[in-house]
């Protein structure tokens, strides 16, 4: 084929889409080949149909694209979807009644869509350090999650909750006499180590397909089977009936609304999580955290620590 005649090709193509995408319509259907096809605008006019045009002849895989040719999202070329390639670690301070997923979404739109996970959730009742990985650093998600966790606890004494903290329905328990701080801290000790926890009804672990806080939602809340976990150190902050602060610091898996309940059973009192923050995953402390209404509505490398600088961080930390 000579070279007018694929650029006149060329040039036909160019002009279907732009006709299909814009609503143009030409005057000739048939156009001669040696000639230049005329287009009518019928709305607006299109003044970059010349690069498209060329692009098409050379080849140029690099998007080129007007207007009128955006709006023809029937056509699902490439240009259409554009994601960043940020690879990194962002630490996030995590607020009050935001959920982690929502803090996810947030922080990958400000981060021009880039592929995007967290390494551990938080419940949206409690707050503190919430690492999310951009990029390639969402293939080290599992390895983040196996790392030590911090938390410091408020757990109240006085009543049990359907969902083990203070969002549930309270069951008020009458104490003849309320523990005092040194029962607090000797019960504390039944929980260091390698114990076994059971799982609220309200968590996210799968069962019969389902999410256990919605079949608890659909009022039919299951009874998990407990599972081991470990608890490398727990220690009593404060405690004035019948608010006991605790921190600790824990493994995988580990449920803190779980040891307010069972902390409770074990002083012969009620007991929930009345706040929660966690202030470190392995080393990644609150110290390194940001509020998302700290952070730019751009996300862009300057903003993340490397994917290489945190598995550093990990080694050094032995994490």
């Amino acid at each position: 084929m000579s070279s007018s005649r694929r650029v006149a090709s060329a040039s036909a193509v160019a002009v279907a889409v732009l006709a299909r995408s814009s609503k143009l319509v030409t005057r000739n259907a048939a156009t001669p080949p040696s000639a230049t096809p005329k287009v009518i605008p019928t709305k607006f006019e299109v003044p970059t149909m010349k690069a498209i045009v060329l692009s098409s002849i050379v080849g140029d895989s690099r998007c080129t694209m007007t207007h009128a040719s955006r709006r023809a999202r029937n056509l699902h070329t490439p240009c259409m979807r554009i994601e960043s390639d940020l690879t990194g670690i962002f630490i996030v301070d995590k607020e009050l009644g935001m959920s982690s997923m929502r803090v996810v979404e947030i922080a990958r739109r400000r981060a021009g869509r880039a592929k995007a996970g967290h390494a551990g959730t938080l419940d949206p009742l409690a707050t503190g350090v919430l690492v999310v990985a951009f990029g390639r650093a969402t293939k080290s998600i599992d390895r983040l999650m196996a790392t030590e966790k911090k938390y410091e606890t408020e757990v109240d004494l006085s009543a049990f909750t359907a969902t083990d903290d203070r969002e549930g329905e309270r069951r008020e328990v009458e104490v003849a006499r309320p523990p005092t701080r040194d029962d607090v801290t000797n019960a504390l000790r039944l929980f260091h180590g390698d114990i076994q926890q059971r799982p609220p009804s309200f968590s996210a672990i799968h069962v019969q397909g389902k999410r256990a806080y919605q079949l608890a939602r659909d009022d039919q809340p299951q009874e998990l089977p407990a599972r081991t976990v470990r608890v490398h150190e727990i220690a009593l902050l404060e405690y004035e009936w019948p608010i006991a602060r605790i921190a600790m610091r824990t493994g995988k898996g580990f449920y803190v609304r779980s040891l307010a309940r069972d902390l409770g059973v074990a002083l012969g009192t009620g007991g929930h999580c009345a706040s929660l923050r966690r202030t470190a995953v392995g080393p990644f402390t609150e110290q390194l955290a940001r509020r998302l209404g700290d952070v730019p509505e751009l996300i862009d490398a300057s903003c993340v620590m490397t994917l290489e600088a945190a598995l550093q961080l990990m080694e050094s930390s032995g994490a």
